[in-house]
């Protein structure tokens, strides 16, 4: 059988917010830390059960790479958390593009008041793609970095809806 396949790696650049939001972790975990000396064992074991939901729960949401893989004509993007923890996020049938081009095109001109989902790196200098689908009950315009290998593959499939560079 003829399979084509493809995968692209992206890693997610890490927003302001995201810098303050684990400064702030850590200066919580710290005034806890000092409550513990202060206020005794009963505190220690706030402060340990605190410290360690934030290492294991909070800050891997932090480290974010997406990738992006086509199979015929199905595209799946995960989300990879500290480069162990996969979930996939999106599984799009790449017929059901109705449009998919650069976010700064006139294509999606008309698209930009539609609720974003953002699966690209934030990267400075790097323009993301937005992609629209024809066949959902509520639209959306997902954001995403494609090279063009895979945009030409995503191309084959949807030659009306996928804008290359």
């Amino acid at each position: 059988m003829n399979d084509a396949y493809y995968e692209l790696l992206v890693e997610r650049k890490a927003k302001i917010t995201d810098t303050i939001a684990k400064i702030a972790i850590y200066i919580v975990c710290l005034i806890l830390l000092g409550a513990a000396f202060i206020f005794g064992p009963m505190a220690f074991i706030v402060f340990l059960a605190v410290s360690l939901g934030a290492y294991f729960f909070v800050l891997p949401r932090f480290d974010i790479e997406y990738e992006y893989a086509i199979l015929n004509n199905e595209l799946n993007i995960d989300v990879i958390y500290q480069k162990s923890k996969r979930k996939r996020v999106c599984t799009i049938d790449v017929k059901d593009i109705k449009v998919a081009a650069p976010v700064d095109s006139d294509k999606l001109r008309e698209y930009s008041s539609l609720p974003r989902t953002d699966y690209s790196s934030n990267k400075p200098g790097t323009i993301p793609y937005g992609m629209v689908l024809s066949q959902t009950a509520n639209p959306r315009l997902i954001l995403f970095e494609p090279d063009e290998k895979l945009l030409e593959m995503m191309y084959l499939h949807s030659p009306r809806g996928v804008q290359r560079r």
